[in-house]
């Protein structure tokens, strides 16, 4: 909002255009912290950011249409997060004897972390499996675990670097994110770029990332059991995926190159429209 403001001072004084690029949640109607907890003068600060842009891009047409809800009439262009494909991309499978889940995020009430511990709980006596968590320490969470007896398979590995994130999804079998509300979803494009299938919950946005059996599973939200259906499912089908087909999508969709190209573009037709 802060730089927002500054545009839009900016716009009036030396009559430079500005283009907005939103990625934030309170759009959202499910979100835990809505737009409608702010204050009037913070929305209509926002809404006047908004219609004096020259352009702005979103990452979902999910997003998009969540903003448009808030503020009728906004216009909007739809440019993807991007993938680091010289850090993320497939490697040969080692079969661990064990699959292995891989779970990516902030650990917090929108990433739904718990339901995903309550499934592995239901799926720890069919089949051997291991969950690797990433993202800040949690208690609760760990406490869960231990409380439920799965210190021996659900493993809290805290917050690491990039390039160990990478290599740690190059060694699992799916990630999962369960989350209750998203704009995107990065870590699932890392995934897709390393060839690895994910199981997520069966959001709207979601939709326009993952394809159904072809790079992922949907499974309903707010349902452990639910979930722990779908792991089932997969650990059942899982050389039904092709890991080299998923890479090359997620490479082809989401490289550099091509969202930087989006950009260029974007910023070159609001040069020429603005001179």
């Amino acid at each position: 909002m802060k730089a927002g403001i500054n545009a839009l001072w900016a716009k009036k004084k030396w009559n430079i255009p500005f283009i907005v690029t939103e990625h934030w949640t309170a759009y959202l109607e499910n979100a835990d912290q809505q737009l409608s907890h702010y204050s009037s003068f913070f929305k209509n600060g926002l809404k006047q950011v908004l219609k004096k842009a020259s352009a702005i891009t979103v990452v979902s047409n999910y997003l998009g249409k969540s903003i448009q809800s808030s503020f009728p009439g906004i216009k909007y262009s739809v440019i993807p997060n991007v993938v680091n494909t010289d850090l993320f991309y497939p490697v040969q499978e080692q079969d661990a004897g064990k699959i292995r889940f891989i779970h990516i995020s902030s650990m917090n009430y929108q990433k739904n972390t718990e339901a995903i511990i309550l499934a592995l709980s239901l799926l720890k006596d069919d089949h051997p499996v291991e969950l690797y968590l990433y993202g800040p320490v949690n208690p609760s969470l760990e406490a869960l675990i231990n409380d439920i007896g799965l210190q021996q398979i659900a493993f809290a590995q805290g917050e690491v670097s990039q390039e160990q994130l990478s290599k740690a999804i190059q060694q699992s079998d799916a990630l999962i994110l369960y989350s209750r509300f998203e704009t995107f979803g990065c870590v699932l494009i890392e995934a897709n770029a390393c060839g690895v299938p994910v199981i997520v919950s069966d959001l709207q946005v979601f939709h326009e990332i993952i394809e159904e059996g072809v790079n992922g599973i949907f499974a309903e939200g707010e349902n452990p059991a639910a979930l722990a259906e779908k792991l089932r499912q997969f650990i059942a089908h899982k050389d039904h995926f092709n890991k080299n087909e998923i890479a090359a999508m997620a490479a082809k969709k989401y490289n550099y190159k091509k969202v930087g190209q989006q950009f260029i573009e974007l910023y070159n037709k609001t040069a020429a429209t603005s001179a």
